[in-house]
């Protein structure tokens, strides 16, 4: 194990788990906006 191939398996490391945190992070903002529009759906329903 030379030092290059340990920073390339560190580096992998750190991008899986960034790819990761950017795939919770657009999921929750897919819920937030979800939730959103079906409140604003049902808030037009109750107007209307």
């Amino acid at each position: 194990m030379t030092i290059d191939m340990l920073f390339k398996i560190a580096l992998l490391i750190v991008v899986c788990g960034i790819g990761i945190k950017l795939l919770k992070f657009l999921s929750g903002v897919v819920f937030k906006v979800a939730l959103v529009m079906v409140v604003v759906l049902l808030f037009v329903q109750l107007i209307r």
